[in-house]
């Protein structure tokens, strides 16, 4: 009887983002349910992260093992091997793959960097390996799972951060939510979590009154008693209005706990002095005179704010009040990751306070601004601001200054003034991470017809998410200048992680592109190719985001359709072995 068994399908090598550097072999590894999975100490967390994916998605049935120092630095034959090798060179991140007959050898010098090769091969392996139940979708009794191409890669990223801000404080996401968007993103190499916690709607983070100062008139613990409360009031696509909710501290950490095993760097973001509707609606000794809301016997706080506007709320300048308060929620919060590098501060849209104290040098925004720097700085963190800090450049109190310079992230490049001030402060050394609102700003709607997202700033669609240069995005801000680039993902219209990937994916494929590969070709030929090929990569993505269960926009300059089975060819050939076993038959 002829044996009918399938060989195990070689799934296209298509990666995103994509490798520095990707040379095919004839013949790759099978890899088999017994294959060992070895791999030296240190790097258990990297092996615990691909056992578990070829475990649940292919049905492996293997464990970790130590690599046995007689087998150093290669491994056995026959193998998974994860190595960590201080010589390896390509930088904190990068890693090579080796992918033959004999077997599979991932290198890096760090775990960050052996997280990523995992990430790569597992783009190697069917999709189904990134289903939490593949392994009940493949022949139960096979004892070949795939076939890993033959395939050496070297890679390393373009730029050392790359980010996806998102937005809770106008639509709050629950622990378990935010954590699936974290491994989502962190699969495409996305390395920077930016957390907007606070904002004009809501309060996402418990602030306890431990370590209060003795003059601080405020009972931190009503932020998040009333303030948590809140959220944008108008209904979205799916009919439901923002969602309230907030992190208690336990939550938080386990936030950050998570991130950092999956080499994910997490930012928070407190912004002052503007965007404080929700604090002056929780903390009466907030609404000073010289605040946007005074507080009155009628109205002690400021009304709730469910609107998505924006410019019009901000802290009193002056007050003894507003500096206790700064100090004491952004102490609290840097303890709450004391490995953390990078606290964000906002300083992004203060119209009203600009039109009441002035912005530029010497202004009370600057002086302000400046002093919560230091606040960050004393703890030796860096603090990072929205681009409209650089209007505070160049006075007494200046927040680019100092042995750790305010980084910029830049939304809106539009004008000359911004552009001008943007020039200014890189020359006295400021770094940048690039935000551009007309090719980062994923809350804009991907199309005219999409039923989520903004269009202030235009459709955003997948060709413009990929197609920019960080480093020549603003004249005199130049490839030295940038720290990387980061997407935004703000909530006025998401409700719930469902419309957070919508707006996300596969948009984001082109971010972590921008901010991982070398960029688009200028000929236009070679652009068209080049932008073809990034086109066909998301389609073999669109199928293991399929079977991890993520939700994602099927745009239509996407081919999804080629990167599946091609099901006219398959049904040709499976007639054509069902004529000749036919015809074999009856000659017997």
């Amino acid at each position: 009887m002829e044996d009918t068994t399938l060989a195990p399908l070689v799934p296209p090598v298509r990666v995103v983002p994509a490798p520095r550097s990707l040379e095919l072999r004839p013949a790759g590894f099978t890899l088999r349910r017994s294959t060992p999975l070895l791999c030296q100490e240190g790097a258990e967390e990297a092996a615990g992260m691909l056992a578990l994916r070829l475990r649940t998605g292919l049905g492996w049935s293997g464990g970790v093992e130590p690599l046995p120092q007689a087998h150093e630095p290669s491994g056995p034959a026959g193998a998974l091997v994860l190595l960590l090798d201080a010589q390896a060179g390509l930088g904190p991140e990068g890693y090579t793959l080796d992918c033959a007959p004999t077997g599979v050898v991932l290198r890096a010098q760090t775990r960050v960097g052996l997280l990523n090769a995992v990430r790569t091969l597992l783009q190697l392996l069917p999709p189904r390996v990134m289903d939490p139940g593949g392994a009940a979708w493949g022949p139960a009794d096979a004892e070949e799972l795939a076939l890993v191409p033959g395939a050496r890669v070297e890679d390393a990223p373009c730029w050392a951060h790359r980010g996806v801000m998102i937005d809770v404080a106008r639509s709050f996401l629950d622990v378990d939510e935010l954590l699936r968007v974290v491994e989502t993103v962190s699969l495409l190499k996305i390395n920077v979590l930016h957390l907007h916690l606070v904002d004009d709607q809501g309060w996402r983070l418990e602030i306890t009154n431990e370590g209060r100062a003795a003059h601080d008139p405020h009972d931190y613990t009503l932020l998040t008693q009333v303030s948590g409360r809140t959220a944008v009031t108008q209904s979205a696509w799916s009919g439901r209005a923002g969602r309230p909710g907030w992190y208690t501290q336990e939550d938080y950490r386990r936030i950050v706990s998570f991130c950092r095993s999956r080499g994910v760097e997490l930012i928070p973001e407190i912004d002052v002095p503007g965007h404080v509707g929700a604090a002056l609606h929780a903390l009466p000794g907030l609404c000073t005179p010289g605040s946007s809301h005074e507080s009155v016997p009628q109205a002690p706080t400021a009304p709730a704010d469910g609107s998505i506007i924006v410019g019009f709320s901000y802290l009193d300048p002056h007050a003894p009040a507003t500096r206790a308060f700064i100090r004491h929620v952004l102490t609290q919060v840097m303890d709450l990751d004391p490995e953390g590098r990078r606290v964000h501060l906002g300083g992004d849209e203060p119209w009203a306070m600009a039109e009441r104290y002035g912005m530029g040098p010497g202004s009370a925004y600057a002086e302000l601004l400046s002093w919560a720097c230091e606040v960050v700085r004393e703890r030796g963190r860096v603090p990072v601001g929205w681009n409209e800090a650089w209007s505070a450049q160049g006075g007494d109190q200046d927040p680019l200054g100092g042995a750790t310079p305010m980084q910029l992230q830049l939304w809106d490049v539009r004008g000359e003034e911004a552009a001008a001030g943007q020039r200014r402060a890189a020359e006295q050394g400021a770094r940048f991470i690039m935000s551009p609102c007309t090719h980062a700003y994923l809350d804009m709607a991907w199309d005219e017809q999409a039923p989520l997202g903004l269009d202030w700033a235009g459709v955003l669609d997948l060709r413009a998410a990929r197609d920019w240069d960080p480093a020549s995005l603003v004249e005199g801000v130049g490839r030295s200048c940038v720290e990387g680039v980061e997407a935004t993902l703000w909530a006025e219209t998401a409700r719930g992680v469902e419309d957070v990937e919508m707006l996300l994916l596969p948009r984001l494929l082109g971010t972590a592109e921008v901010g991982w590969s070398p960029g688009l070709p200028v000929g236009e030929a070679e652009h068209a190719r080049a932008m073809e090929d990034f086109l066909g990569r998301c389609a073999a993505h669109g199928a293991r985001m399929r079977a991890a269960g993520t939700c994602f926009v099927l745009l239509p300059e996407v081919p999804w359709r080629q990167a599946g089975p091609q099901w006219g060819q398959l049904v040709a050939e499976q007639e054509e072995t069902r004529r000749s076993s036919a015809g074999r038959a009856g000659r017997a």
